[in-house]
């Protein structure tokens, strides 16, 4: 580069980097743009509450819609809530399969009845639950969900029914 470019690119840069330590010759905002300022501040703060209260809400609902929806089950439980009962083992199977894909784990299928007289049923069930509010907290997820209604029902020798 040449001495001739280099000199005037040389001023150029001094004087802006001295301008830049220069106060501002600005005058003073007026105390109605002070004030416009402060209310502009305000609605700030105002609209990061409001949108902290919001995430504070939906929080609350998810944590809410989870203690619902969220079913405690016991393997030494004496109590099952019953969905339906059907003649057809292939109708039982199917129905305990959409239970279980539509979140109800323990959803089963258990055979009763008398084979000697013809008289066999297919049950679906779920559970097993420690107590009858678990049980009741099913059936009442069952309504409001599902539109689907189930009964609670008490065992009266867990330990004998084969699962």
């Amino acid at each position: 580069m040449k001495l001739s470019t280099l000199i005037p690119l040389s001023l150029i840069l001094l004087f802006t980097l001295t301008q830049c330590d220069q106060p501002a010759n600005d005058p003073e905002p007026t105390a109605e743009q002070q004030a416009a300022a402060e209310q502009a501040r305000q609605d700030s703060l105002q609209e990061v509450a409001r949108a902290e209260e919001a995430a504070r809400q939906e929080a609350l609902r998810q944590q809410v819609e989870a203690e619902r929806t969220t079913l405690s089950y016991d393997e030494e439980g004496m109590y099952v809530v019953q969905l339906s009962a059907w003649r057809s083992a292939d109708k039982a199977q199917t129905m305990q399969s959409y239970w279980v894909d539509a979140g109800f784990e323990n959803a089963s299928v258990i055979e009763v009845g008398d084979e000697s007289t013809g008289e066999i049923w297919f049950r679906v069930r779920l559970g097993r639950f420690a107590n009858e509010q678990d049980a009741d907290k099913a059936v009442t997820l069952l309504m409001d969900d599902h539109s689907t209604e189930g009964w609670v029902y008490h065992l009266e020798d867990a330990a004998t029914i084969d699962w």
